[in-house]
């Protein structure tokens, strides 16, 4: 009964307006095209596949635990078009990070936590560089799968943000990632 009371807890939080829609192919997207979806704090969302926040209204405001995670096929965040996503809550994703739109970090967490290598991209012209406030890159994948790759962009943790590197390693290639917390122990890893 506990369960199925946090269940209807956190989905009675979950606030649509506008147009929502669930693609169906070979991977399940919640297409977000200028709905208002807001998550409460305590509350969780778990999508099962990806998300793509698109479209001039497109507004993700988080503040509870929102799990872009596998039903099949890793789960991948697409921020799209002149969309905003913000809040101050965690983003949990499995797979990938394409940041073509406005990200405002506030206090969340974005937590890297696929077994597969993971990417923080653009990929439209000019690319879109993310500032988040606490990056943290966690998983189980090993060799190259142990990476999360900065590809076409740089990015940046906050004046008050931590970058958490655990046992993973922060693949920047020719990008640069910037850390702006001036205290040593704004970058940790646990090797």
């Amino acid at each position: 009964m506990i369960q199925s009371t946090r269940f209807i807890r956190a989905f009675s939080l979950l606030i649509f307006t506008g147009l929502i829609g669930f693609v169906s192919q070979a991977q399940t997207i919640v297409y977000n095209n200028g709905a208002l979806i807001y998550a409460a704090k305590g509350s969780i969302v778990q999508i099962n596949g990806g998300i793509r926040n698109n479209g001039a209204t497109g507004l993700i405001n988080n503040n509870g635990t929102m799990t872009v995670a596998s039903n099949g096929l890793p789960g991948t965040f697409y921020l799209k078009d002149t969309s905003i996503t913000m809040g101050s809550g965690t983003y949990m994703i499995e797979q990938n990070w394409v940041n073509d739109a406005t990200f405002i970090a506030d206090s969340s967490t974005v937590n890297f936590f696929g077994d597969l290598r993971d990417t923080i991209t653009s990929v439209v012209l000019p690319y879109t560089s993310t500032t988040f406030n606490n990056l943290v890159l966690t998983g189980t994948g090993v060799g190259n799968d142990r990476k999360k790759s900065l590809v076409n962009v740089n990015a940046t943790t906050d004046v008050l943000g931590i970058l958490t590197l655990n046992d993973r390693e922060l693949d920047t290639d020719t990008n640069t990632m910037y850390v702006l917390n001036p205290i040593v122990s704004a970058v940790t890893n646990n090797l």
